[in-house]
């Protein structure tokens, strides 16, 4: 990991994750949104489990030229779904929830557009943390530089099977984050503890 440090004093490094994620292929054309399953939109439950510190929902665009977007469904307080839209001019998107109340999400993946009107790919994502899952290691940590110098770190983890796996960095007290995924053999692999994810026939009425 190759950073620029921003203090004279020690950057403790903080660690959430690896966790691993949960990815659904689809391939869509551009239309119109609509909370269901058809040629222009993928509807998808998740379910994120009781003791989540963190949850990342997203859609993963497969080229940078198109724009998804993204409509997250989530339980709230009172018993029923609270609508988010995610809706930018990038070509993937992405909700991220701390603490995150526990119970099924469901998550609209629309395609806005694409250069010449036809099919584009992308992956519905989810990963849940809870904490620390101590299969990460940052060396140094704290890292020592002095202001405004160029330094590394080394990312090393164990134990993680076939798949695809997220994790969090903080940088100190500042607020700084930055993101680690690490993929074992195949992507589309669904590793040990992934969140549920399934397609849905629709989102349940408030």
């Amino acid at each position: 990991m190759e950073l620029v440090s921003g203090s004279d004093s020690p950057i403790k490094v903080g660690v959430e994750g690896l966790a691993p994620l949960s990815q659904t292929a689809i391939t869509k054309t551009p239309g119109a949104y609509a909370p269901a399953n058809d040629e222009h939109n993928a509807l998808v439950q998740v379910t994120v489990p009781e003791g989540a510190s963190f949850a990342r929902l997203g859609v993963q665009a497969q080229a940078n030229d198109v724009d998804w977007d993204m409509v997250v469904f989530a339980p709230n307080a009172l018993g029923g779904l609270t609508a988010t839209q995610v809706a930018t001019a990038s070509a993937s998107e992405f909700l991220d929830l701390e603490a995150p109340r526990a119970g099924t999400y469901y998550i609209v993946a629309n395609l806005y557009s694409t250069p010449n009107a036809g099919p584009a790919g992308a992956s519905v994502q989810a990963v849940s943390f809870a904490g620390n899952a101590g299969n990460l290691t940052v060396d140094p940590n704290p890292i020592v530089a002095p202001n405004g110098t160029a330094t590394s770190a080394t990312l090393s983890w164990t134990g993680l099977s076939e798949g695809t796996y997220l994790s969090r960095l903080s940088l100190g007290d500042n607020g700084i984050r930055t993101w680690v995924n690490v993929q074992v053999g195949a992507a589309s692999a669904a590793p040990s503890g992934a969140p549920q994810v399934a397609l849905a026939n629709g989102v349940p009425a408030a």
